[in-house]
């Protein structure tokens, strides 16, 4: 690997012999030859105007920011750790509000779950979350546990995660060679207002339906109704005895959201429901009264609250 400066281009120059074994072949990654084409300041603020444009045009009045599980410090997400281990194992699992997956998959890969459905109405989030499960499969490390005397061990079924930034992601086997059950075969993303729409994954009933830090929007967007049409649709989809796991956001942080758009501000002056009202709604619609897990720091900025209402009745 060497650095050249040609005419003041900066080329980097990589020649990597690569051999892994996948499905029983040899691949070798061929000389890549990449070009940084010069930028002057005029091109960095025009860049910059435009994505700021980008942004004030699109305000994510569904809660649908991007990159907003990138700018958090963590790996793996700390509502999950306050659930117990074999919570999801073998079953069926649907993410309301997935944004660009990172939970979903994180459960369909560290989770043992049989089948994870991500669902959000962005469909520029579904685009990033397909891609971060070719990036979460590329990117797996070696089953097996690295110590000192197998540290120098070869694993030739293993990607570091450099590899996927300078090569590209590892393709995705066939399910016939890992099993439909199994990540990354057991995990897949719709386009979908949810709410108001079905999906064809909803023909069978879930276990689990989460639905982290998306009642606010759903509140703000759609009213009082259509927040009870969703906890209903939860209801209805749910088999007797499966979970509805709801992080609802507090009251006082509607008032933020709803400057983001006129429709929201005007939304949020007709609401008589308070999140502080959920659990006796559920209860009426056929929910057990929930079972609080507790407090997540999420980095230390916003705590939040994440609770299980099991599924115990007819809806009424």
């Amino acid at each position: 690997m060497h650095w050249k400066n040609q005419d003041g281009d900066l080329q980097l120059h990589v020649a990597v012999n690569l051999f892994f074994h996948y499905h029983h072949h040899h691949f070798t990654l061929p000389t890549l030859h990449l070009h940084r084409p010069p930028t002057s300041p005029s091109m960095k603020k025009r860049d910059a105007t435009s994505r700021s444009h980008a942004i004030d045009s699109n305000p994510p009045i569904y809660g649908n920011y991007h990159g907003y599980y990138s700018r958090r410090p963590f790996m793996n997400d700390p509502r999950l750790a306050l659930l117990p281990v074999d919570f999801f194992v073998g079953k069926r699992v649907l993410d309301v509000g997935c944004n660009e997956g990172y939970v979903t998959c994180e459960i369909a890969q560290s989770w043992g779950a049989h089948k994870v459905v991500g669902v959000d109405i962005d469909e520029s989030l579904i685009r990033a979350a397909w891609k971060r499960r070719t990036v979460v499969w590329s990117s797996q490390s070696p089953s097996a546990p690295v110590t000192d005397d197998s540290a120098q061990e070869v694993h030739p079924d293993y990607f570091p995660l450099s590899f996927e930034h300078m090569f590209g992601s590892l393709p995705i086997p066939p399910n016939q060679n890992r099993g439909k059950h199994v990540f990354p075969h057991n995990v897949s993303f719709r386009a979908s207002d949810w709410v108001n729409n079905q999906i064809p994954e909803d023909s069978e009933p879930y276990d689990i339906i989460i639905a982290f830090s998306i009642s606010k929007w759903i509140h703000l967007n759609q009213g009082d109704e259509g927040l009870q049409q969703f906890f209903r649709r939860v209801h209805s989809l749910l088999r007797p005895g499966g979970t509805l796991v709801l992080e609802p956001q507090s009251w006082d942080t509607y008032k933020k959201a709803k400057r983001l758009d006129k429709s929201l501000r005007d939304k949020a002056a007709t609401l008589t429901i308070r999140p502080e009202d959920f659990g006796l709604l559920l209860s009426h619609i056929g929910f057990s009264l929930a079972q609080h897990l507790g407090l997540t720091g999420e980095g230390g900025t916003f705590p939040s609250r994440a609770a299980l209402f099991p599924h115990v009745t007819s809806s009424t």
